[in-house]
This record gives structure tokens, C-alpha cells and sequence, in this order.
């Protein structure tokens, strides 16, 4: 029901009616005609228009605008001069690179048909659905690289330390290696090493300690290390957990 529609496709000549705005008009007018997206007789009668993502996602906004089901399209490698279409080439050939394309069809959900117009027709067929499959697995990836990241809390507290207790380097360093049995010194901070915590370093300020610890919540050892992690800001500031909670009640939680 609704068919049949009439394609009309996107000239590369300038000289030949076809371009987005001749087509877009035509469509505009006539509700049976779809506008047929050829990417690289666009490229050409633009003079070179499609070079970054932000480009092919505008041009497929335009068109998406009039399509009757699925987007409608046909890509290949192009030659030209000025703002005319020499020849079409394969896609390895050229400016109009379908790796840029491919980061837009990677996040789109409508359904887009895309045809290869290039010389090289199957081969090239081929080459762009493994250039798309490479770049939705890339996008998954760093999508889940995040996800990944998430779940690493970095936390920066400052703790109360009881009076007389000294928050020098060289005590804090003392302290950590007897609880720990580790610690260094880098740039006036002492660096601890828990298992199950990434990163634990301490200074002094004023009268607080001051504490930035990096944890992987779903390591095997963080219920271990936070048992650790307390007991050496417990033996830094001479206060428990609990104790500190009193002290301080608008503190970060713990």
C-alpha cells in the first residue's frame, strides 16, 4: 500500500538537475518522489562537502526528511573537478572516505540501504560492511572501556588527626609502612600500597589528613582493603571510624 514510489537520485553533474536542493523541493511538492542519496555525486556537485562526521550527518538529516521507509543510498570512490563529478573509483580512492560514514551508521537506528556504485562493485560491497562491523565493535569497545571506568571510584577525604599528632612527611611515612608494610615519598606525598585499592596517597595539612584513594569496587580484595585502609587512617589520626564520624559531621562518608 503507498507504492510504487519514484526515486529520484542525486546528480554529480552541475550542469544536470539533481542537487539536494533541486531534489528536496521536488519532494517537497510531489509526496510520491523519495530523494535518492548518492554520497559521492553530493561530494562532487558540493565540491568536496563531505569530509567530517558532523557533514554525512547533516546531509543524511536532510534526506532521512523525505525517505519513504528506509534511507535509500549509494556510495563509492569519486573523481572531480570543481563541483562536477570525473568519475566514480573504488572507495579506497579519493576524499569521500566511508570510515567517516561508517561512525554515523554506527549510531544510527533508523535503517539505511546502501548500495555500492563503485567500479568495483561486490569487492567494494564487502569492504564496507567490514569497515561498518569493525567500527560498531570499536563503539562497543570503548563503550564498555567506560562502563569499565565507572565502577573505579576516586575519592579525595580529609580526615581529623588528634592534637599533638604529627602529619610530616617523614611520620605519615613511618606509620604507613608499619600498617601496611609499604610506602613511598613522591613530590611530599607518601604513596601506600593495599591490595585491592589502586592508589592510596596521604599528606598533611594543617590539622587534617588528607587522603585520595582510587578503588576498583569489584576487585577480590576491596572488602580487605577498606579493613586496611582503616586501620592506617585509624593509626594516622589516632581515631576510629566511628569516633571520626562524631567528630566530624559534615565530613565525606566513608
Amino acid at each position: 500500500k503507498g507504492f510504487p514510489y519514484i526515486g529520484v537520485e542525486a546528480s554529480g553533474k552541475e550542469e544536470i538537475f539533481g542537487t539536494v536542493a533541486d531534489l528536496t523541493g521536488l519532494a517537497r511538492k510531489v509526496t510520491s518522489i523519495e530523494p535518492i542519496l548518492n554520497f559521492a555525486h553530493v561530494h562532487s556537485v558540493q565540491g568536496g562537502s563531505l569530509i567530517e562526521v558532523r557533514d554525512f550527518e547533516s546531509i543524511i538529516d536532510t534526506f532521512s526528511k523525505y525517505k519513504k521507509g528506509d534511507l535509500c543510498t549509494e556510495f563509492s570512490g569519486v573523481e572531480y573537478s570543481g563541483y562536477s563529478e570525473v568519475k566514480l573509483t573504488a572507495i579506497k580512492h579519493g576524499d569521500l572516505k566511508f570510515e567517516t560514514l561508517s561512525e554515523v551508521l554506527a549510531d544510527l537506528t533508523d535503517d539505511v540501504t546502501i548500495i555500492s556504485s563503485s567500479p568495483l562493485l561486490e569487492h567494494d560491497s564487502q569492504y564496507m560492511n567490514i569497515i561498518l562491523l569493525r567500527t560498531i565493535a570499536k563503539k562497543l569497545q570503548k563503550k564498555e572501556s567506560r562502563k569499565n571506568d565507572g565502577e573505579v571510584e576516586k575519592v579525595t577525604r580529609s580526615y581529623p588527626v588528634k592534637k599533638g599528632t604529627k602529619l610530616d612527611v617523614d611520620s605519615i611515612l613511618k606509620t604507613t609502612r608499619e600498617v601496611t608494610r609499604s610506602g613511598t615519598v613522591s613530590k611530599e606525598h607518601v604513596i601506600a600500597k593495599i591490595p585491592g585499592l589502586e592508589r592510596v596517597e596521604l599528606w598533611g595539612e594543617g590539622k587534617n589528613l588528607l587522603c585520595e584513594t582510587t578503588a576498583d569496587k569489584n576487585s577480590e580484595n576491596y572488602v580487605a582493603a577498606v579493613k586496611k585502609f582503616n586501620e592506617l587512617i585509624e593509626a594516622l589520626t589516632g581515631y576510629s571510624a566511628k569516633e571520626r564520624k562524631k567528630i566530624v559531621s559534615k565530613a565525606p562518608k566513608e
